[in-house]
This record gives C-alpha cells, structure tokens and sequence, in this order.
C-alpha cells in the first residue's frame, strides 16, 4: 500500500469518528479527531487512560491550533520556531472547554508538530 493511499485511508477514518495509528518522531501513537463527537472519549477508553490524564494534541501549524481557540504567546512562538517541528510538546493555556475534553485540570493543553 502506497503511504498516499494510507494517508487517505486515514483521514477517512478520523472523519468518521474511528481511532488511527499514526507514527511520530518517537513512537506509534493512536489519534483520534477533535471535530468528531465521542471520537476523544473513545481514545480514552481505547488506551484505559485515566480522564485525569490529559491528552496532547498533534497538529500540523500553529494556525490549526489557533483555529482550536487557544491564544499562542510569543514565548510559545519562539520555542515553536526553535524546536518545532521535532519531539517538544509546548503547553499553553486553552479554553476550559477543549482542556476539559482532553483531561487537563489545569485549563492547558499540550501541542505538538512532529517531524
């Protein structure tokens, strides 16, 4: 399978509310979309993760996590810049909304660009 194909195959499937493997800088992980109703509570479950336990988020731009409500500072910008994208996960502080769904306590979401 050519990885366009699988690609494709992918996002399909995140579209459709389905969990994916997606390799990154470090590991395989599993991912879900955010726009899916239920699609981030059945990676909690998948995972047994703890709903204390907060997800990172991986995106492609600091534009898709603006698009989210999440106001990047300049500090964030520069470590972006600096090791972005790469294995860092920059945390901010989010809208209590998106930081609840993904299992932050503390109104902060990690993000990250990987390679």
């Amino acid at each position: 399978m050519s990885s366009r194909v699988a690609l494709d195959e992918a996002l399909e499937l995140l579209a459709s509310g389905r969990v994916v493997a997606v390799p990154t800088d470090t590991v395989y992980g599993v991912a879900v979309s955010l726009g899916q109703p239920g699609a981030v509570e059945a990676l909690f479950s998948l995972k047994l993760r703890p709903a204390s336990l907060a997800l990172p988020v991986l995106v492609d731009s600091i534009d898709q996590i603006e698009a989210l409500g999440v106001h990047f500072t300049t500090r964030a910008r520069r470590l972006a810049a600096a090791f972005w994208p790469g294995a860092l996960t920059i945390i901010v502080s989010a809208p209590d909304d998106l930081a609840r769904r993904l299992g932050s306590a503390t109104r902060s979401v990690g993000f990250r660009i990987h390679c």
